[in-house]
């Protein structure tokens, strides 16, 4: 048997089991797809780090699938209170309509439980 379980919240979840590795790795890919779930390792390959802050870090990184540098702003969930949360999502909304050279163009935006990934293309190759 193969076995995962769904969290919903803190106290709420659900353990699923299914008959076969095959019936295991559809239903994770399906959750996957359906959440819009994405790996930041999957996406990117990481490179090193070029700084950090208050919440956590950026790295320098290749996007996989077209070869484009990108740093990725890495916040640690954990680390903010509900202040500083809503500060970090007015940011990428701010970030998503501004269009001009000097400021950074965001390029994508994930989030799992535990992070928030914000991805900014255009950047010096600092390698």
């Amino acid at each position: 048997m193969f076995g995962f379980n769904l969290v919903h919240t803190k106290s709420i979840s659900r353990f699923f089991l299914c008959e076969s590795e095959i019936e295991y790795n559809f239903w994770v890919d399906y959750i996957k797809t359906v959440t819009g779930y994405e790996d930041l390792n999957e996406t990117y390959e990481i490179k090193h780090q070029l700084g950090e802050g208050r919440y956590g870090v950026v790295k320098y990184c290749i996007q996989k699938q077209t070869g484009r540098e990108a740093a990725i702003k890495i916040i640690s969930k954990n680390a903010m209170d509900s202040t500083a949360y809503e500060h970090v999502h007015n940011e990428m909304e701010i970030l998503k309509v501004c269009q001009h050279p000097n400021i950074i163009k965001l390029y994508d935006i994930l989030e799992n439980q535990e992070y928030i990934y914000i991805s900014i293309l255009n950047i010096l190759n600092y390698e």
